[in-house]
This record gives structure tokens, sequence and C-alpha cells, in this order.
């Protein structure tokens, strides 16, 4: 999926905008085995990367469960868990819309990091790390792990900070 792509996905992160919206019918690991990071809970301001003036949007974190989150994206509603990946940290996340039958919710992997004080670092694993995947047999999981070494396997989505109330 193109960066263009991978920026129009973020205004809603999911919309349906020419891009592929999805990178898997299967996630990392199941729901179950998701983890809270109390650290992304609450609301952000998220812009395309650190230097961009306009913003990409809101984004909201809150705990839905034990091991998930419900996150809004502006109007749009998703569901995400964090799936740990060697020393990286993946948001398995899945579109809630009605519209979308459950056959057709693939899932998202975002890398996350907190790269300084309150910030958000949201990266997007490449098309290329993933296409394929399920017609070799093989799995997001391993495609991810394989390409943790390669700088080059995930692109920048959003930078974030948290979110002033009353602004």
């Amino acid at each position: 999926m193109s960066l263009v792509c991978r920026g129009a996905l973020f205004v809603s992160l999911l919309a349906l905008s020419g891009c592929r919206d999805y990178d898997s019918l299967t996630p990392l690991a199941p729901a179950s085995a998701g983890t809270i990071d109390e650290g992304l809970l609450g609301t952000w301001d998220c812009r395309e990367n650190e230097e961009a003036q306009d913003p990409a949007g809101l984004l909201t974190f809150l705990q839905f469960d034990e091991s998930q989150y419900y996150v809004a994206v502006d109007e749009d509603v998703l569901r995400a868990w964090a799936t740990v990946v060697g020393e990286a940290t993946f948001l398995n996340v899945q579109d809630l819309r009605k519209d979308v039958s459950a056959a057709e919710r693939g899932y998202v992997f975002l890398r996350y990091s907190f790269p300084a004080g309150d910030s958000l670092r949201l990266e997007a694993v490449r098309s290329d790390v993933l296409d394929g995947i399920e017609a070799s047999g093989n799995t997001p999981l391993e495609a991810i792990v394989d390409a943790l070494g390669d700088p080059e396997a995930f692109e920048p989505l959003v930078d974030c900070v948290r979110h002033a109330e009353g602004s």
C-alpha cells in the first residue's frame, strides 16, 4: 500500500478510498492474548509527520476489556489490541463499521512507539511485507518477524501528541 493510500487510510483509518482497506484477514495473535498499554489510553492530536502543519485528525483509545481497545478516529469506530513482536509492539486494528461484513473485516497492523515524552508514533507495515502471505501459507506474524530488522519494512503513518482538553 502506498504512503498516499496510508495517509488517506488514516483520515478514517480504514475508509474506502481506493486503497486496500486491510493487510490481512488473520490477526497477528488472538484478541484474548492482547495487552493493554495504559500509555495509549486517551485522545491524541495526530499529524502525518512531525513537521506537518495540518492535523490528520483525533485518535482516541479507550479500554474495552482486559485485552482490547475501542478506538475512535474522527467518526469511525475501530477495535484494536496490542501484540508484542520481538522488542516492538503492534496494534491489530479492525474496522467495526456496520456497512462492512464480518468476513471482510480484515486487520491493519500498526507498529507504535513513544519516541519522546508524551508523543505517539504509528508506523504502517509496508504492503510488500505482507503481499501474498495468505496464498503462500505464511502468517502475518511470520512475515513481520522476518521484517523486523529491515527499517524499510515500515513507513511512518502519523505522529501524535496528547490532546489538550478544551482545544
